[in-house]
Formats: structure tokens, sequence, C-alpha cells
């Protein structure tokens, strides 16, 4: 038996290995390929897996490492399809490249499904069982969408990083897949091992463990179109100023790679004005290996991931920062960020003292809204939580015209009819009034 594993980031990578590290994925024995993909919107601008800093060390568990971006060039990832007619020749192709012989079996783990570049790399391999593996936060989320029958009837097993300890995942819920947690502490071990490749860089840059340390992690969510990018320099400065209540003297702010050059200057000018040392570290390399070298005293960001992983790996606090007004502007409801940031803003937020219980009824909850006909059966459920749930509650986490939609409590009260005299007398004494106020104008008998 050959496992074929593919994973388009590094956090995914590192996931991978703990898993085999643990013992829970593949036999003893057994061959396992991964196969990497670079979905950026230019592959050619960012790393890929194999080129981040200690590669080496986290695909060391692997036999070979093959990249999809070569083996499909000069199509994206993302753009990849074929049709039925095409798939036995695109099978022998790849089978052919990643060095598989004629009629070998094998087990696929993948990301997440059903879009490409996984759901197309399934589809090469159809009589081989799946197994998916979740990146972060992303995995207490909903399915995007349902798979196609030759895909869901070969699922077998969910893997994700249990981050939140107790929360069940919703991704892939509607197909039962048996729930295979990850304990943190093995994805910490992996990530330890970089420590003695990047300690010496940081250290040449100044960046060195020192109490009173926050580190601040960026994300572009100007990308999602949700806010502009003067908005997003608002977001990150209130960043700092968040480190600053909470005592801290110096800020290592961790770019997302999109971030703009301003974003930065804008932030140092923040810091300098609060009287707060700031230095960016700019290395390719995920924010848990910064975690693990400098120890700081506190995690902020929006909703990122690492928010936590720092929580939950390194028993760091952290800071959620600008979720309420995000939430209200994400859209459409179903976007697969709504459950990361829920998170986010439930844990890491001022508002709540978390509980596990009544965290997973707000995100199944959440889940159902943003995918009902997939989540049919969680309806009973939803209506429970949002009859029982304050207004205040229902308004920052669910938007009511949603609600409305799927006739569920919280919804907004039914419309005026636009007809009987009261609404006639309403709209007679609007007009008059806008008559009287010179708003509006009488039409030009003589056009």
């Amino acid at each position: 038996m050959t496992q074929l594993v593919f994973a388009s980031t590094f956090y995914q990578a590192v996931s991978l290995a703990a898993m085999v590290d643990a013992g829970q994925i593949g036999t003893p024995g057994e061959r396992r390929i991964l196969v990497t993909s670079n979905n950026a919107p230019a592959p050619e601008l960012a790393p890929d897996i194999p080129e981040m800093l200690g590669a080496n060390s986290v695909l060391s568990r692997f036999d070979a490492v093959h990249s999809w971006n070569d083996l499909i060039e000069p199509l994206h990832p993302k753009d990849f399809s074929f049709g039925i007619t095409h798939q036995p020749m695109y099978s022998r192709y790849v089978g052919r490249e990643l060095g598989l012989t004629a009629d070998e079996p094998i087990e696929l783990l993948l990301e997440s499904l059903p879009y490409a570049p996984a759901g197309t790399f399934a589809t090469l391999f159809p009589h081989a069982p799946i197994s998916v593996h979740s990146d972060g936060l992303m995995s207490y989320g909903p399915s995007r969408r349902g798979m196609p029958q030759h895909v869901k009837q070969r699922l077998t097993t969910l893997h994700y990083t249990d981050l939140v300890p107790g929360l069940a995942p919703q991704l892939l819920i509607e197909e039962s897949p048996v729930l295979n947690a990850i304990d943190p502490s093995h994805m910490r071990s992996v990530f330890g091992e970089l420590v003695p490749l990047i300690e010496p860089i940081l250290l040449e840059r100044g960046i060195r463990p020192q109490d009173g340390t926050a580190v601040v992690l960026g994300q572009y969510i100007a990308s999602l179109g949700l806010i502009d990018h003067e908005e997003e320099i608002a977001l990150h400065t209130s960043m700092v100023d968040a480190a600053a209540e909470r005592g801290c003297t110096r800020i290592i702010f961790k770019p997302h790679p999109a971030s703009h050059q301003q974003t930065v200057t804008r932030m140092a000018q923040r810091a300098a004005g609060l009287g707060i040392e700031f230095c960016t570290a700019d290395v390719p390399v995920s924010a848990e290996v910064l975690f693990e070298i400098l120890r700081p005293a506190l995690v902020v960001s929006c909703f990122s991931t690492a928010l936590a992983t720092a929580d939950a790996m390194y028993g760091i606090p952290a800071i959620a920062v600008g979720t309420e007004a995000l939430m209200k502007d994400l859209a459409p409801f179903e976007n697969s960020n709504r459950v990361p940031l829920v998170i986010a803003d439930y844990l890491y937020g001022s508002l709540h003292t978390p509980d596990t219980q009544e965290l997973q009824a707000l995100t199944n909850t959440v889940a159902y809204c943003m995918q009902p006909e997939l989540l049919a059966d969680r309806r009973d459920l939803a209506e429970d939580f949002l009859r029982d749930a304050s207004m205040a509650e229902v308004q920052r986490y669910f938007k009511r015209r949603r609600l409305t939609k799927l006739d569920l409590p919280g919804r907004l009260p039914p419309r005026e009819p636009r007809t009987g005299i009261v609404y006639r007398a309403k709209r007679v004494a609007r007009r008059g009034l806008r008559t009287v106020s010179g708003l509006v104008r009488k039409p030009n008998r003589g056009r």
C-alpha cells in the first residue's frame, strides 16, 4: 500500500508530520509520498512548502516529495480540472510521475474537499479510500458544498488538530467520517525541530527573547474585499493599542506575506507614540516557531489560527482584535472564514467567559445557517440555541436577514403590508412633508 498525501501550506505539512510521529496515519513500512501545491495567485512569487525555512526537517517523514504545480504547468492548481473522458490519461500520467506501478494499491490523504486542487487529485484515483486532514480553525467550520458521490462514498476519516479541546469539528460532518483528533503537543514537537535553524536568523536581526514582548500577527483581510486598505491599517494599529493596554513594552510584528509596507510604517509610528519598541520579523517561517523561540507574554491578531495555537500549544494569552466589526462585514454569510472568526471572537475577544458547550452550540448554529441544506438535521438545535440566546448575542454572530430567510428565531419582524388605509395615510403624510421641506420638485409642465 502507498499513501499519497496532498498539502498546500507549511502548517499542513507540520500537522502531517505530527500525525506521522504520533503513529496516527499510515502503517509501518508503508510508502508515503507528499504532493505539494502552491495555490498563491502568482505561485512563482510565493514560496512552495519545500522552499520554506526548515522544510527539509519536516519533509523527512516522506519517502518522496513532488510538486503539483510542476506536474500541471503552466496551469494553476485552482483552475486545473478535466472531463471524465480524460481521467484515464491523466491518471496514468500522474501515477508514472509519482513512481506508482500499475494497479498499485493506494490510499489518499487530502486537504479540504471537494474543491480543486484536492478534489481534482481525488478524481485521478477513483478507487482509493480517502482521508482528509484539516487546516487549523477551518476544521470547525462546515463544508462549503456537497461532494460528488464518487468522492464522498470513499471518505473514511477526518484528521484535525485539537486546538479547542472538547470542540467537535463541522467539516464534512454530513458524511459522518471517523474523527481523529491530533494532540497539539505533537505539532509543537515538530515546530521545535525548526528552532536551531531559525533562531540564528532572528538573532542576526536583533530579535531575541525579552520580557514584556507581544507578537502581533498580520492578516491580509483587504484581499477578501471586506475592508479597504486604510481600514486594514487601522485594524493593525489597533492591535498595537491592544498590546499596549496589556502592559507590553515591545512588539514583534509578523506581517502577512502580502502586507503593504505602509501597514508596517503606521504600526511603527503608533508604537513609537506609545513608547513601545517595535520590530518586524519578516521571515518565511510559521508564527509557532516565533512562539517557541521568543516565549512572548501576549499574542495579538484578528482571527488567525495562530491565536489558538498560542493558547493550546504554548499557554500564551491571546487577544482577538476587530472581530465584531468584521463579522458584520463578512459576506456572503456562508463565507468559510466565518466560523474561525466566531471562535476567535468567542475565545479571545472580551465578551465571554469561555464555555465549550456553549461554543459548540454556537458553532453548530452558525454552521447550520451557513449551509442549511447540507446540515438540515441541525435545524432543531439551531432553533433551540437562537430561542434561548440574548438579542445582543444573536446580533453579534448572525445577520437577522439570514435568520429571516431561514425563518429562525431572531428573524426580523414582518414588514407592514404596502396596502390599506394606514399605509396610504403614511405615504400621503411623507409626501406632504417632503413638499413642504422643498425636497420634492413640482413637475415642470413645460417639458
